[in-house]
């Protein structure tokens, strides 16, 4: 019984408590959306936005051709900003493949001000076809709240309301 002279070591004692403790934080279940404990910044707020007017609206404009349409935003606090994902739906305004990059799609918020594409190092440009309808995703980071967003598309302008 010589190998449990180790038990005598205040370091191992130490050492076995702090995993025991990294062990259970890694099985901890995380707060439910439903949960009023959650985090100040609240739960994910998705909204959804019809792609064309409404009977009940009057005040909708008439209904255009338009090939390219705003299919979702979503608006989840992060770090000192926020992140806004639009999905876009439909094909592109140019008639051919466009691909969506920082050259093709530009955003302003309400101000006037220009907003940044979310930093995603391993994610690919997302594209719209041409000739058959698409969707894509991008992602927006506002460092202070916004009423809502102008996306140029390929020449196209969406409007976006954020929640």
């Amino acid at each position: 019984m010589t190998f449990l002279v180790i038990l005598k070591r205040f370091e191992v004692w130490l050492l076995l408590a702090i995993v025991a403790a990294l062990v259970a934080f890694a099985f901890q279940p995380g707060p439910s959306p439903e949960d009023p404990t959650a985090p100040a910044g609240g739960p994910v707020t998705a909204v959804v936005i019809p792609d064309k007017p409404t009977k009940e609206d009057p005040a909708a404009p008439p209904e255009e051709a338009s090939v390219l349409s705003l299919g979702a935003v979503k608006v989840e606090p992060s770090g000192g900003g926020w992140i806004v994902e639009t999905t876009l739906a439909g094909r592109s305004p140019t008639g051919s493949d466009l691909v969506l990059d920082e050259s093709s799609v530009t955003a302003a918020n309400d101000r006037g001000e220009p907003v940044a594409r979310f930093f995603e190092p391993f994610r690919g440009s997302a594209a719209l076809a041409g000739g058959e309808d698409s969707m894509a995703t991008l992602r927006w980071w506002l460092p202070r709240p916004a009423e809502s967003l102008r996306l140029d598309v390929g020449g196209a302008s969406l409007a976006v309301d954020l929640p």
